[in-house]
């Protein structure tokens, strides 16, 4: 392999599935009990907050549990009431 400075290895970007990332908005005090309830469903998706502020959390989740992510986001609006899924 060429070790000079000016050769690079490149990576394609993987073509994005549909469901990998779910954006919703939340009461900013549920932040932690989002996240904490995701997290509890193993594999399901990692949550991160980007703008605790504004109550904005992404759930970033395989294609395969898209469903099961989204059908969890219900049960939690039900439970909180304010919840919303704005992309994804």
């Amino acid at each position: 392999m060429n070790s000079s400075p000016s050769a690079r290895v490149c990576f394609p970007t993987p073509a994005r599935a549909p469901g990998g990332r779910l954006l919703i908005r939340v009461n900013p005090a549920d932040i932690a009990y989002v996240a904490m309830t995701v997290e509890a469903y193993d594999g399901l998706g990692i949550p991160r907050t980007m703008d605790q502020r504004a109550g904005l959390m992404e759930i970033l989740t395989s294609p395969d549990y898209a469903a099961d992510a989204r059908a969890l986001l219900a049960a939690l609006k039900e439970e909180l009431g304010a919840l919303e899924i704005i992309g994804g």
